[in-house]
């Protein structure tokens, strides 16, 4: 170690190295000139150590987080700071954390993972951060009563970094599936529907299905007499649907 201070009075401060072991060196030299000394053996305790895990990102619609918390020199360990709830508690190493909706709101939430039981030497402390990323907000656009086996156009806004898969029920896609838009060929059953999943650049999905309904197009049926006479009147009628 090394003598911090002066090194000549009846006290003395040691700033220790990492070493396991040390001494303490005294020599005392009295009025008549005689001198005595004694050795204080020292055992340096391992430093304490927390570490919290590495960061790390969730989506807003699963934003439960498994912590992956240890420690060193120490007996153990106490989560700190935040909001939301850990499972079964704070002071499993390994538990579960849900943020809370003020943390979702807030894009993220910083954890600190402090040791206890640290054997008389200050507590190890380490932060994880954990970002909250949002999902996409679907809004699907288009028709959703049209007629039997007709063609329709359906989109959503066509945003930088998205990815888009469409599907159908009821239906078929004409072209590509994966675009901000879907051009759809209806058959010619009662009803139908068409789905979106995005997923945002942050790795984060969402799905809007919208139900369509399909109207049989209709076949009106003439009433009436098809040979009239000349300046006569006659009465033509289809059947009410």
């Amino acid at each position: 170690g090394t003598i911090v201070g002066s090194s000549s009075s009846t006290s003395l401060n040691v700033n220790w190295t990492a070493a396991a072991s040390g001494s303490v060196l005294v020599e005392e030299v009295n009025s008549a000139g005689c001198i005595g000394s004694s050795t204080f053996p020292v055992s340096m305790l391992p430093p304490v150590v927390a570490n919290a895990g590495p960061d790390m990102s969730v989506c807003a619609d699963q934003p439960v987080v498994q912590l992956n918390g240890n420690i060193l020199g120490a007996t153990g360990g106490i989560w700190l700071n935040g909001t939301g709830s850990f499972n079964p508690e704070n002071m499993t190493l390994n538990a579960r954390y849900t943020p809370s909706s003020l943390e979702i709101t807030s894009g993220f939430v910083m954890l600190i993972l402090e040791t206890t039981g640290n054997q008389g030497c200050p507590p190890g402390r380490d932060t994880v951060i954990i970002t909250i990323s949002p999902i996409p907000n679907i809004a699907i656009s288009g028709t959703v009563v049209l007629c039997a086996n007709s063609i329709t156009n359906y989109a959503v806004p066509l945003l930088t970094g998205n990815t888009y898969f469409w599907s159908v029920n009821g239906g078929a896609i004409n072209g590509g599936n994966n675009g901000s838009t879907a051009n759809v060929t209806w058959g010619s059953a009662s009803s139908g529907s068409i789905t979106l999943t995005q997923t945002n650049n942050f790795g984060c999905d969402a799905s809007q299905t919208m139900n369509v309904t399909m109207m049989a197009v209709p076949n009106p049926v003439f009433s009436g007499g098809s040979m009239p006479c000349q300046y006569s009147t006659e009465l033509y009628s289809v059947p009410v649907t």
